[in-house]
């Protein structure tokens, strides 16, 4: 099968979708299916190798507290840098005006499979809270050319529960390889230190104001502690002024971290916390640091508390709760045999993520559209 997979995103800046679509692509070609994925472009100088396909342009508009796309590609473009790929099955990864729905058409137009993958939150987008005029009957005409629907979670399903075709629901996928205890850790850091360690967006909805004041009361208690703040954004300036007006000198910031450093990172911590706010509909960088071997705590929201479950929910915490959190973290760091239990919980649990496993639940969905595709109907 020869698969194309549609970002409306630009690959100019990370995110958890880019981040999903490329990592899908590598599990595919493992299996020995053609892969490549389609991006828009947003500079002239883009390029990211013979797997991507660069189409139309794009510009940044702000949206679920962080930021998305709008897109276009010319009709002859289109048909140009598509139609001699020969591909099988259209899988597009969220949905953005207005490249996502021409491709739609285009396979559509040439009977070819639309599969397409929630991964937002209805409640805390930007566009679907300010805009819903616009953005409920352009996404219900774009979900009229899928042939099915995944979505990444419960949460993330609420945005097609109209619709009425196959659906599933499919969780992303994490590299267990790539993110494991084994391996290098970033060198230099205080060894006899215990060390805390935050991934993320630096803005509201990611709670890094929230985790600055609970690393405060923490280490007043618990001074041989450290903090490592991995992650650039908007609050990056007011994020580095709060800890200089509470004078921490054990809180480090590395900014942007190359995906193939971020795992050193979560091996060179004891604890990873997550105190973001809402508009989650996942959570990545709890997978990646269950993977590596870190008991997570995180705030007990829609999104994060479909992955932290059973024994993990102990690790839970009220959203903005700074008290909670800074309590909770110096359990953790104090009771050693009882961090050790959410360590062991977190390494069985991540495997349900797997990559292989996720990747191979993508497929089987695929061969049931075309099954139903291929199906006779009978009215």
């Amino acid at each position: 099968m020869k698969i194309a997979l549609v970002c409306p995103f630009s690959f100019s800046y990370h995110g958890g979708v880019q981040k999903h679509v490329l990592a899908l692509r590598e599990e595919f070609k493992k299996l020995g299916h053609a892969c490549k994925i389609i991006v828009p472009r947003q500079r002239k100088d883009e390029a990211y190798g013979p797997e991507v396909i660069l189409l139309g342009s794009s510009f940044i508009v702000p949206a679920n507290a962080t930021r998305g796309d709008i897109s276009w590609v010319s009709p002859w473009e289109l048909e140009t840098s598509l139609k001699d790929e020969r591909f099988d099955l259209f899988h597009h990864h969220s949905v953005g005006p207005f490249i996502s729905l021409q491709i739609a058409e285009f396979a559509r137009k040439h009977g070819l499979i639309n599969v397409y993958t929630s991964h937002s939150n209805p409640d805390k987008s930007f566009v679907v809270q300010n805009l819903p005029i616009v953005f409920w009957p352009f996404f219900n005409y774009f979900l009229g050319f899928m042939d099915g629907t995944i979505s990444v979670s419960g949460k993330a399903s609420q945005m097609i529960k109209d619709y009425q075709g196959p659906k599933a629901i499919i969780p992303n996928g994490i590299s267990t390889e790539k993110f494991s205890r084994l391996g290098p850790k970033i060198e230099g850091l205080q060894e006899d230190d215990t060390k805390v360690l935050f991934v993320g967006r630096l803005d509201e909805r990611k709670g890094i104001l929230i985790m600055i004041e609970a690393f405060d009361k923490l280490r007043k208690r618990v001074p041989k502690t450290r903090l490592l703040v991995v992650g650039e954004g908007f609050l990056g300036k007011q994020a580095h002024d709060l800890v200089s007006k509470k004078g921490l000198k054990n809180v480090e910031f590395f900014g942007a971290v190359t995906d193939e450093d971020l795992p050193k990172y979560y091996r060179s911590a004891q604890i990873f916390c997550a105190p973001s706010l809402g508009a989650e509909t996942f959570g990545m960088v709890l997978l990646e640091a269950m993977a590596s071997g870190l008991p997570v705590v995180a705030s007990n929201i829609e999104g994060y508390k479909e992955v932290i479950t059973g024994k993990g929910a102990e690790l839970l915490v009220k959203p903005q709760d700074v008290d909670e959190l800074s309590d909770l973290l110096e359990k953790l760091i104090n009771q050693s045999s009882w961090r050790l239990q959410f360590i062991d919980w977190g390494q069985k649990e991540v495997q349900k993520y797997s990559w292989d496993k996720v990747s191979k639940e993508i497929l089987e969905f695929y061969e049931r559209i075309k099954f139903l595709k291929a199906k006779p109907q009978f009215s």
